[in-house]
């Protein structure tokens, strides 16, 4: 048990807190990312993160009159996902790099203003992806500042039945959500 704490006291691990903005063309919504990793080979960190968007969820009820809503049309997007990550980056104090990860998430709500013409969408826990880009500069040795854009999707999101003007549009529960995400991050690389 001490020979596994030595070992894992050596590794080179990173952490890092990320917020920023998801944007869909149904709603924008806040992002926050968190991720943990270590790093292998100076060149390579696998690792594992965690991503959310803590919006509001709607009341899963359609109600087309006035006094149902507040004073302005209301939009939700709402969604959580976890990932095994893979980041290939550059040495030096100022790097670059491009990630990747595969993990489970669940989109749990997201509406636009008009339901009418678009109606809510809801999911169910089901396979995501993530894909990035971005960099980093290390402000101190241990320290560093960066920012990433990256790309998401959710999958097993379901879309109920509803009428648009005199067509009948069937429920269907195999439909895909994607979003662009822009994060400013700060991280912290222990045994760099």
């Amino acid at each position: 048990m001490i020979v596994l704490i030595g070992l894992l006291a050596a590794l080179p691990i990173e952490l890092e807190l990320s917020a920023g903005a998801a944007f869909n063309d149904k709603r924008n919504a806040p992002v926050m990312q968190a991720r943990a990793g270590v790093d292998l080979f100076s060149h390579l960190t696998v690792g594992a993160s965690l991503l959310g968007i803590p919006g509001s969820e709607d009341r899963r009820a359609f109600c087309a009159l006035p006094s149902c809503y507040p004073t302005t049309p209301q939009t939700w997007f709402k969604a959580i996902s976890g990932f095994v990550t893979l980041r290939a980056h550059t040495s030096g104090d100022l790097q670059v790099f491009v990630d990747g990860g595969v993990g489970v998430g669940h989109l749990i709500s997201l509406s636009p203003s008009n339901l009418f013409e678009d109606p809510a969408l809801y999911g169910r826990a089901g396979p995501a992806f993530l894909l990035g880009m971005g960099g980093r500069w290390f402000v101190t040795h241990n320290l560093a500042a960066g920012v990433e854009l990256s790309w998401t999707q959710w999958t097993h999101v379901a879309r109920p039945f509803y009428v648009y003007g005199a067509d009948f549009v069937p429920a269907t529960t195999t439909l895909a959500v994607h979003a662009v995400l822009l994060q400013f991050s700060l991280g912290w690389a222990f045994g760099r």
